[in-house]
């Protein structure tokens, strides 16, 4: 199944639709321009303290927090719809983590640091970046190759270490979700992998698929002028396609 959401967040609809369907909660593997961990609710707590003329201290933020994490329940819809009007396009994957919609999250992304065994224990996320900056040459060309399987199967090697180190299943072996925010294609050719085999074993094996158009932020982070979200679903859309039709 594939889920098309406008701001990134929206997918928690989705996404706990599908962990009702199953005994234990899935992964998540996504790709992003940012890596989407922000605290939740954080903007709507201090919107509303700001509203009050009131000031938080971070004990009270985190009641608060926990307070709204606590009416979070996947087995209830209005209560994901609820979440939704009060969460920011970035706020999702920790909410998902904190209310059993997903059990652990693996990150590909350009604006990021790659985590270690620490963050995964605290947080049950690992961070991987792309790694291709802008010089003072020009532009590292690799932005082009972000779904070429040799980044990916890197990625997923990355994330095997950590889960390793931790002595828990590698990724893969589990219920996962398949997340791309259309923001992490920043040229047209990087919607048009030379090696797309990895990609499409992830689309393949996944229990859902939701995909973020973020039309803003394609604009904002694209490097190719003219590039936005309606062309790039209709190119992921097609690539997934491929993958189903070769099932």
């Amino acid at each position: 199944m594939i889920e098309v959401v406008d701001s990134h967040h929206k997918v928690l609809l989705a996404w706990s639709a599908y962990r009702k369907t199953l005994n234990a909660a899935p992964q998540l593997i996504t790709f992003d321009h940012h890596t989407d961990t922000s605290r939740p609710f954080r903007n709507y707590i201090h919107q509303e303290m700001r509203s009050q003329n009131k000031e938080l201290s971070e004990d009270q933020f985190l009641a608060l927090q926990q307070d709204l994490l606590a009416k979070v329940n996947f087995n209830e819809p209005a209560t994901i719809i609820s979440a939704i009007k009060n969460l920011s396009n970035d706020e999702h994957i920790v909410t998902a983590i904190e209310s059993q919609i997903i059990s652990s999250a693996f990150v590909i992304a350009h604006n990021c640091e790659n985590t270690d065994l620490n963050i995964y224990k605290q947080h049950k996320i690992i961070c991987r970046e792309i790694g291709f900056k802008q010089t003072q040459f020009g532009l590292n060309q690799d932005h082009d190759s972000v779904l070429n399987s040799t980044l990916i199967d890197s990625s997923l090697s990355g994330f095997n270490k950590i889960l390793r180190l931790n002595n828990d299943p590698k990724i893969l072996d589990n219920n996962y979700i398949l997340d791309v925010d259309l923001d992490y294609f920043n040229t047209f050719k990087s919607i048009e992998p030379q090696d797309s085999a990895s990609f499409l074993n992830l689309v393949k094996n996944a229990g859902l698929i939701t995909i973020a158009t973020e039309p803003d932020y394609v604009e904002s982070c694209s490097i190719d002028k003219m590039l936005n979200s309606e062309y790039l679903l209709k190119k992921l859309l097609s690539l997934i396609n491929t993958s189903y039709l070769t099932q």
